[in-house]
């Protein structure tokens, strides 16, 4: 097409002529293709196609009011943008990604971009009265203010939930494409799968990393029955299924054992469908308002693998909120000055830390909530790579660690959760170390026969104890009912008299007691 029209020059233009100007037209096109608001020469037309489709000039559904403009946008865009109440906020959809609008930029951008698709249409209708007339009303568009109302009258054309959103468990987003982990198709992004999470690490079935591979060794100690249900728990973690209901605690009790390492590495690849969460979020709170926004529950929306790391010593679980973040039950929660929402968690909860949080609930044990994987490898200065966490934040080993996670998710798949002899003792160990009835009961309580001593007595003691011991002591009542799990507690007059009250039977206060009754 360039030589046919430069033979119509008069006079014919020359070689090296034609050469500079067919390289000036490359330039020209290769530095406005990398401008915001480029649009390829093959998507052109697109805008003006799907405006004759709806015909909005005589369409009923859009008459020339706000109202008509407000549902023109919302049928427009509904592929790309929707309102959604509870944020009080627009979702735009890119890259594979639908993300809160935070102030509306990108809806008002697409409201711009249609005002001058819709005057471009204008000049496409064939009747000259409809033409001018259409275009009168259109040219109201231009206006911000009316911009401004037809983006609130789209508000409530096509009503979405935050629970439309990331409603499949099992697809998961990668940089090039969705993998879906029930069947291990891996598909093009797709607008209508309203996913709002990403991983930004490509998708390559093939990639491998040795050195990721022998780190694992390395950490477990060479135990491939821990490495192999380490895999499958950091695999578990990739999905939304939430059917083992666990907490779980990557624990060593030495520093420099790879556990940092690891939840890093893994929180690299997942993107944005895994986040760090303060240790507070789950602890017992001296203050607690329900009316207060909860934006650390909030953000857990769509998330998949949470990760609290390191806390400090004498973090005091909230088992209620415990078990209700690692069930199947529906939370509620609210970003600041939006509305609340409901959602089913879809996130796992890890925590790696150097001191396990204190636990005063041991049915977080008995409904087998807690999993504790320990890391008893200790790299000394001369072991350590210091090179390590880059080598496994390159793309390549990004790719092999999201192969390795989505191997652990097929073998939990087709083995279930086997939990094995090093970590069952692991949760032994802590459970008994939760236990602090028990432990006080051993330290200062001495069976007799025939022996009795006030629960009020005992009580004080046990706060003594509590506190040389650096834990949480509960209130009387919550531990007179600790006592009665394997003792008699009878109100009634003591043998030695006096009044009625509550003694504990068949113990004694030892001598070595903190304190001695009066």
């Amino acid at each position: 097409m360039f030589k046919i029209e430069a033979e119509r020059c008069v006079p014919p233009l020359s070689d090296d002529e034609l050469a500079s100007i067919w390289s000036s037209a490359k330039k020209f096109v290769e530095r406005i293709a990398d401008s915001e608001d480029y649009i390829p020469p093959e998507l052109f037309g697109a805008p003006l196609e799907k405006l004759k489709q709806l015909h909005p000039e005589d369409n009923k559904r859009y008459p020339w009011t706000e109202l008509g403009a407000g549902k023109l946008f919302a049928d427009y865009y509904r592929d790309v943008a929707r309102y959604v109440q509870q944020r009080k906020n627009w979702y735009c959809y890119s890259d594979g990604v639908w993300s809160v609008d935070l102030g509306g930029l990108c809806a008002m951008e697409y409201c711009m971009a249609l005002a001058n698709d819709l005057m471009r249409y204008c000049l496409t209708i064939q009747d000259e009265r409809i033409r001018q007339e259409y275009m009168k009303f259109c040219s109201r568009w231009q206006t911000r203010k009316m911009r401004e109302t037809v983006l609130k009258d789209a508000c409530g054309v096509h009503k979405t939930q935050m629970e439309d959103f990331d409603r499949d468990p099992y697809a998961f987003n990668c940089a090039n494409g969705t993998l879906h982990l029930g069947t291990m198709e891996f598909t093009e992004h797709r607008a209508e799968d309203m996913l709002t999470k990403k991983s930004n690490v490509i998708y390559d079935p093939k990639a491998r990393c040795e050195r990721f591979e022998q780190f694992i060794a390395e950490i477990t100690c060479d135990d491939q029955e821990k490495a192999k249900f380490l895999q499958k728990v950091l695999g578990y973690g990739i999905s939304g299924d939430t059917r083992y209901e666990c907490l779980y605690i990557f624990y060593g009790a030495t520093t420099r054992n790879g556990k940092g390492t690891l939840c890093e590495s893994v929180l690299k690849v997942l993107g944005s469908y895994g986040c760090t969460v303060r240790a507070e979020t789950i602890g017992v709170k001296r203050n607690s308002n329900s009316q207060m926004p909860s934006e650390d529950v909030a953000r857990l929306a769509g998330v998949r693998f949470a990760n609290i790391a390191e806390p400090g010593r004498g973090l005091l679980l909230d088992a209620a909120l415990v078990k209700s973040m690692t069930g199947n039950d529906t939370l509620n929660a609210r970003f600041l000055h939006e509305n609340s929402f409901d959602f089913k968690p879809q996130f796992k909860l890890y925590i790696n830390t150097n001191y396990r949080p204190s636990i005063n609930d041991l049915t977080l044990f008995n409904s087998d909530r807690v999993v504790v994987v320990p890391f008893e490898r200790h790299f000394e200065e001369s072991e350590q790579d210091k090179n390590l966490k880059a080598l496994f934040a390159k793309p390549a080993s990004q790719s092999a660690i999201l192969n390795w996670l989505v191997e652990g998710y097929q073998l939990i798949q087709k083995e279930g959760l086997q939990i094995p002899k090093s970590v069952r003792s692991a949760i032994a160990e802590y459970r008994k170390d939760s236990d602090k009835i028990m432990r006080f009961v051993e330290d200062c309580l001495e069976k007799a026969e025939n022996a009795e001593v006030r629960t009020a007595d005992v009580y004080r003691v046990y706060r003594e104890w509590c506190a040389e011991d650096g834990c949480y002591a509960e209130n009387r009542m919550k531990f007179n009912q600790g006592l009665r799990s394997f003792a008699q507690i009878e109100r009634k007059r003591p043998a030695g008299g006096g009044a009625q009250t509550t003694m504990l039977l068949g113990y004694r206060l030892t001598g070595a007691s903190f304190a001695h009754p009066l």
